[in-house]
């Protein structure tokens, strides 16, 4: 009963992204493309044709650095969906196709030495130009502790954007558009309000829809743009740090800084660091990610193990099989008993892995890009 019931669910979900993107919008990745030495930002437009309103608004969005501009680099659609989902890309407007870029320097820069293919790679934390300050910041945006003291709706948005990131008030910094000043001033007294967030946790800005009611009737409603940035403790080296060496409690210290809610789920706390090897060498005054350092493989293919699926409030269980091996953290893919269609999940213990239903539709709009 439990299997039919999630099939069920996962079958509805995907009805219902599919038919959310007979009108969409349209972004076809492109098979080649060629750049100039000095373009080392590669930008959605310049890999892709974009089709209506919505794709050409994410159009600028930044979706890879090329380090060696002289370098050819491979952009694979996976990469391109994890940024537009970063980026708050409403799914059910834009349908995004095509299975992968191949970058190449221009006719011009062709003169220097081949080089093979990198990966793209995600910035050093500290030097990301959305992240607001570090250590010492100056940069004077508000805390949700202080816009909770005001009887307006930025105290309520402030206050449902405390529990949406699970943060204490005080870390957690809100900046808003200038031109939404009037209604942020509307007063949360005399009027009740409805907020809805329709982005992913780990989205770089929000877009939250709002409905103004007062005496029981909805007299407004709009959309406000806000930028959070989170305050974390990051474990970082006092100096380099040899690969092969395990890391010890005198050669990190624990520094707080500002970041964004991606960059938040990429670095570790001094905790997570100590005792453990890093993958590479580290550079002196770095902060400690994810990847940088070694994790013991959890769950081999063809083990047997528990996923949870959560649905709102509710969390159901049932047994699935690992197509694949990972570390904690890691996003494998899994096939439920008697059912062929593979789907995703985070690898939480040995036998545990976890997937939402926002999730869910995020690897059902991928797969239908995949497909086209």
């Amino acid at each position: 009963m439990m299997h039919s019931h999630i099939h069920r669910m996962l079958t509805t979900i995907g009805a219902l992204m599919l038919a959310t993107t007979v009108a969409a919008d349209s972004i076809q990745l492109r098979r080649k493309v060629r750049l100039d030495h000095d373009h080392t930002d590669i930008r959605l437009r310049d890999i892709a044709t974009l089709d209506g309103t919505d794709a050409l608004r994410l159009g600028s969005l930044i979706v890879a650095t090329r380090d060696d501009p002289f370098a050819t680099i491979e952009i694979d659609v996976a990469d391109v969906f994890e940024r537009l989902d970063a980026a708050g890309a409403h799914w059910g407007l834009i349908n995004l196709s095509g299975q992968r870029v191949v970058v190449r320097p221009s006719q011009v820069s062709r003169l220097a030495a081949p080089v093979a293919m990198k990966p793209i790679s995600i910035e050093n934390p500290t030097t990301s130009p959305t992240a607001v300050g570090g250590v010492g910041a100056t940069i004077d945006i508000p805390t949700a502790a202080d816009l909770l003291k005001s009887k307006t709706l930025r105290a309520v948005i402030a206050d449902r954007l405390i529990a949406f990131y699970r943060v204490e008030p005080a870390d957690l910094r809100l900046s808003f558009k200038s031109q939404d000043e009037a209604v942020l001033d509307m007063d949360a007294r005399t009027h009740e309000f409805i907020v809805q967030n329709k982005r992913s946790e780990r989205s770089e800005s929000l877009l939250l829809h709002v409905g103004v009611i007062r005496d029981n009737a909805r007299i407004n409603e709009f959309s406000i743009g806000v930028t959070p940035t989170i305050r974390v403790d990051a474990c970082t080296t006092i100096d380099a740090v040899r690969a092969g060496q395990t890391i010890r409690s005198d050669d990190v210290r624990t520094e707080s800084m500002w970041v964004t809610p991606q960059q938040r789920g990429l670095l570790l706390s001094a905790a997570e660091c100590i005792g453990h090897e890093p993958a590479r060498s580290l550079r002196k005054a770095q902060p400690i990610r994810r990847d940088d350092i070694k994790r013991p493989t959890l769950m081999h293919r063809g083990d047997t193990v528990t996923i949870q699926c959560i649905v709102g409030d509710m969390i159901m269980t049932m047994p699935a099989v690992a197509r694949g091996k990972g570390k904690r953290g890691d996003t494998i893919e899994f096939n439920l008993q008697n059912h062929r269609e593979p789907f995703y999940a985070r690898i939480e213990t040995e036998r545990l892995a976890v997937v939402d239903a926002q999730t869910m539709q995020v690897q059902i709009a991928l797969q239908t890009a995949r497909k086209d």
